[in-house]
């Protein structure tokens, strides 16, 4: 099995090598060439494409007209820390799209051998090696376009420095390993600490925090050492209140001259913390202790955040000048996936009364009924609409106070957003698969049908007055101009987020 894997890839390849450009393929080639300097830091070239034409004209009406926003959309993939990254260029002859930054800290020193540093670097999850020659190793990994959410083949031409020796590739913990003449520089070390933090903690995705597959960091501690004298057994503790005692989170074993180490926190914090209700100020602490010629030394920084109520979303972690469109200023839609909570009691109980007898999943019909039971029992409990303040959906305004479907059943009243919630939350209850979709200036549920996979949207914003079909006419009108005629959109799919990790924090 693991040789048909391999020889699929290898078919991939030689595809590529030989496809016109012109020519739509039915997934996405991202190309990276990560060339890795003595200091362990890299060069990365990026061509991603060729896209398929249709696909391509909307990258380019989305992108092209404020290419900062398409860099962020590949840099919010990847937990490392880019700099000098510059602009996006795009090929329009062959449909690619070209980037180039450098990352900082790509490698780290793990051991030393006779005068030598033993480097490693991690290779992306699900990698095949495919071929090394010389410096040269070339590996390909499946993926998920980060744009298209299409299937994404990557392909990594990974370039060891020229005086590097000894280069292997472990398989089993899919890492990189080389090694490079020990420097000989002495002098006083000088290390220069950078903490780079997110301001504001969301306890409604406090579970995320800690999965670092899901790459939405907390934190980033990066030492530099601008000094002589080599620095050994760098230690990085973090504390956040009682929501997190001192936690050491990685041990590297030598900082060498002009090295640079950056270190990335995934906290796994305190349920406690969903007790929170209203914003409330904390520090994070970083504690770094070191080695330098057998004596002990340690450092603290500190960073002062805000840890917000447990229903309080923040749709952007850019500052405010730097939102530069729709698409940046609801980037963490995903996080409304923690919102839909169709096991907690109330809501649980609320759509079994009002589907009870109906086989929900069992055909399209019966889901149909089962949608309007939902429907009907959400306007007969009397809850109603209420609008966001006018400057929320302007983007200007990135947080949202947002209710999970016990508060809007119990306050009778919802935004567009929490109507969404409610309604997508009693159908998955009752074993129907939920989307949600965020728009410029609204939010709607949107149903899959058991049998035929057909979609239902449905707008929420009639309650109580407006009747289930007319509700389903809007939505469908609604789906027509923003999903099918490609406006920007975002669709959280509900079952794939949980399934990722992005669950309710109860």
């Amino acid at each position: 099995m693991k040789y048909k894997v391999a020889l699929t890839f290898l078919i991939i390849l030689i595809c590529i090598s030989q496809a016109n450009a012109q020519t739509d393929i039915p997934y996405t080639i991202s190309k990276q060439t990560i060339k890795i300097d003595n200091n362990g830091d890299a060069t990365v070239d990026v061509s991603y494409g060729p896209l398929p034409l249709s696909t391509y004209n909307l990258v380019v009406n989305a992108f092209k007209p404020n290419p900062a926003m398409l860099t962020r959309s590949f840099e919010r993939a990847t937990d490392r820390e880019l700099t000098t990254v510059q602009m996006p260029v795009f090929d329009d002859m062959n449909r690619l799209i070209k980037f180039k930054w450098k990352i900082t800290g790509y490698a780290k020193i793990v051991d030393e051998y006779e005068n030598r540093d033993v480097w490693e670097i991690n290779i992306p999850e699900n990698s095949i090696f495919v071929i090394s020659k010389d410096n040269l190793f070339v590996f390909a990994a499946p993926s998920i376009d980060p744009l298209t959410k299409d299937v994404m083949i990557e392909i990594y031409n990974v370039i060891l420095p020229a005086n590097s020796i000894n280069a292997e590739y472990n398989k089993r913990t899919g890492t990189l390993s080389y090694e490079l003449a020990s420097p000989t520089a002495h002098g006083r070390p000088k290390l220069t600490i950078d903490l780079k933090c997110k301001d504001e903690i969301m306890p409604a995705i406090y579970k995320v925090y800690g999965k670092p597959e899901l790459k939405y960091w907390l934190a980033k501690t990066i030492i530099k050492h601008e000094g002589g004298d080599t620095i050994y057994n760098v230690k990085i503790s973090y504390k956040l209140g009682k929501y997190m005692d001192w936690t050491l989170n990685n041990i590297y074993y030598k900082l060498v001259p002009n090295q640079t180490i950056v270190d990335v926190l995934y906290p796994c914090l305190s349920s406690e913390i969903t007790k929170i209700t209203t914003e409330t100020p904390a520090i994070l602490q970083v504690k770094i202790n070191y080695e330098i010629n057998g004596k002990e030394y340690e450092k603290i920084k500190s960073y002062r955040l805000s840890i917000l109520g447990i229903n309080d979303v923040v749709y952007s972690d850019l500052p405010p000048n730097e939102i530069s469109g729709w698409y940046d200023a609801f980037e963490n839609y995903w996080v409304l996936a923690a919102f839909v909570t169709p096991n907690e009691k109330t809501l649980n109980k609320f759509a079994k009364d009002a589907t009870r007898g109906i086989g929900s999943a069992l055909s399209d019909e019966n889901a149909i009924s089962a949608m309007r039971a939902i429907y009907n029992a959400i306007c007969d409990e009397g809850v109603g609409y209420i609008t966001e303040p006018p400057a929320f959906w302007s983007g200007k305004v990135t947080k949202q106070y947002v209710q999970y479907p016990k508060d809007t059943l119990d306050r009778k009243a919802g935004t567009c957003v929490d109507l969404a919630i409610l309604y997508a939350s009693a159908c998955e209850a009752v074993g129907l698969r939920a989307y949600i979709a965020l728009v410029p200036g609204h939010a709607f549920p949107i149903i899959e049908l058991p049998e035929s996979g057909q979609w239902v949207p449905v707008e929420m914003t009639g309650v109580p007055d407006t009747s289930f079909d007319d509700a389903w006419d809007y939505g469908i009108r609604e789906y027509n101009e923003y999903i099918v005629n490609g406006y920007n959109y975002y669709l959280i799919d509900i079952q794939e987020l949980w399934k990722e990790g992005v669950t309710p924090p109860w």
